[in-house]
């Protein structure tokens, strides 16, 4: 994330349903509090981020409750400028949760900073022999060292060793 974020300056802001209107953005993934560090073990309940512009205005959506009272939806359909990005990390120390990055439109801002993020990527991780996943050098490692990979650990899947070259 640090190469990333010094090729594109970039704003991390906090998805989901907040009672009120205020983002929780940062410029940095070092300033968010247990960034990478998955809460429930599945990636999907986990914490996501808008990745955007830093001088993008993140638009959020008034949902009128049906008990009364009104919650505040940021997600990316509203905001089709942005990438969604599910941080994983090591979950109970025997466990890594994968990370996803999700570009939801072919507006040029979300193209570019996806490309940039692939690069990246690309330069710092393996690519998976047999599944479309990229690994980095610390959980290649996990990996060989009997660590479970996995986007949830309730699920029977979890990713295979890589098979020497």
């Amino acid at each position: 994330m640090t190469e990333f974020e010094t090729q594109k300056p970039v704003m991390y802001t906090l998805t989901g349903f907040p009672d009120k209107p205020l983002l929780h953005q940062s410029f940095f993934f070092a300033e968010i509090n247990d960034f990478g560090i998955p809460k429930f073990g599945n990636m999907g309940l986990e914490d996501s981020f808008l990745l955007s512009d830093s001088k993008l205005e993140i638009k959020v959506e008034p949902v009128p409750q049906n008990k009364g009272g009104v919650k505040y939806r940021i997600y990316t359909e509203l905001n089709p400028r942005t990438l969604l990005l599910r941080p994983g990390g090591l979950f109970q120390g025997n466990t890594v949760i994968s990370s996803e990055l999700m570009k939801y439109s072919d507006e040029p801002e979300a193209k570019e900073m996806f490309a940039v993020f692939q690069r990246t990527v690309k330069r710092q991780f393996t690519k998976h022999d047999t599944y479309p996943y990229w690994l980095g050098k610390e959980a290649s490692q996990m990996l060989e060292t009997g660590f479970r990979l996995t986007n949830d650990i309730n699920s029977s899947f979890s990713l295979p060793l890589i098979k020497p070259a």
